[in-house]
This record gives C-alpha cells, structure tokens and sequence, in this order.
C-alpha cells in the first residue's frame, strides 16, 4: 500500500526521498546490501533502461514490472541519477 501512495505524491525532494527509500527496502543501501541485486554502483543509464524496460514490459521480473509502471519518465531519472552517483 505504501508504495501505490508513494507514486501519487507530488514530485518534490520529499517524494524523491521515499522513492529512493522504498527502493532500499529491497535492493539494500551501500552501507547495508540485500540480497535483491544492489542499485549502488550501476550507472544511471543502466538503472534508466532497466527501470523503462520493465515499466515497457521488455524486462520480467517477479516485482519490478508492477511497480515501474507507476513510475514517471521523471522519478526513473531522478532514481537512476541518484543509484547511479553512489558507490557500493
């Protein structure tokens, strides 16, 4: 439920930050990896085309597709800007 109000808020700073957040939940941090493939360390234009390619439906996955959908154009590059500025 979380999730789907999530990509309903306006898209401030404040909205940037729970996006990224809710992505931590699984795929981990740089400080404290999960066993979902970590985001820390791709490049931005990895995290861009797979994010599209599973909101587009060229990408399968168990919950990535599902919720990439819900994402705009806007919050992919925002995601994929702050993943990929990050180290592991």
């Amino acid at each position: 439920m979380l999730l789907v109000l999530v990509f309903t808020l306006p898209f401030s700073s404040r909205a940037q930050d729970t996006l990224r957040l809710s992505c931590e939940v699984c795929h981990g941090t740089a400080a404290a990896p999960s066993r979902v493939p970590a985001l820390h360390g791709l490049s931005a234009n990895d995290i861009d085309a797979a994010l599209r390619a599973y909101r587009g439906g060229d990408r399968s996955g168990t919950a990535m597709p599902r919720l990439a959908q819900s994402l705009s154009d806007a919050e992919i590059r925002a995601l994929a800007q702050h993943f990929g500025a990050t180290t592991p």
